[in-house]
């Protein structure tokens, strides 16, 4: 029995940020467009509340407060209409009413250039008491692989070290 071909989709996670315990006007979330392969649109669904499910998780900030990143559900779920996935196509429109301006960000506060200006910097920095204190989870994601490079380097020290002395 031949399988179903898949399809590519997109899934627009909502998950909300907050400290625990501290209630804000306006709180933040964050709007993640994540890219999945399914036969169907029912499995595609599926495996979207699954990424949204796995997109949770809690740490510590340096005021000692828990931060949470929360799964609260889905803004959309789309199919790609494309067989290949190539570079500038379109995966992803929505069309809203209202002023366009008001959408537009400059260079340095889009996602990519401010976590190429802060890539450097110690996270307890970013997350100080006079910034907000959350970071955007590409920087938590760069600071987890950092971290994961630091131990792999230092236990291939070690080893070799030991390996010296034999």
């Amino acid at each position: 029995m031949k399988t179903p071909s898949q399809r590519w989709f997109v899934a627009v996670l909502i998950v909300k940020v907050f400290v625990i315990g501290k209630s804000e006007k306006r709180p933040l979330f964050d709007r993640q467009f994540r890219l999945l392969r399914a036969a169907s649109v029912e499995q595609a669904y599926r495996k979207a509340l699954k990424l949204g499910e796995d997109a949770g998780f809690s740490y510590k900030n340096p005021n000692g407060d828990l931060v949470r990143w929360k799964f609260v559900g889905l803004a959309d779920l789309d199919s790609i209409d494309a067989v290949k996935i190539e570079d500038g196509m379109e995966v992803y429109s929505s069309v809203r009413r209202g002023n366009p301006e008001r959408a537009i960000r400059s260079k340095h506060q889009l996602e990519a250039f401010w976590f190429e200006a802060n890539k450097g910097k110690p996270l307890k920095e970013l997350t100080s008491a006079s910034r907000v204190p959350y970071v955007p989870v590409s920087a938590l994601n760069w600071v987890a692989k950092q971290a994961a490079r630091n131990r792999a380097t230092e236990r291939k020290s070690r080893l070799r070290r030991r390996s010296e002395l034999c």
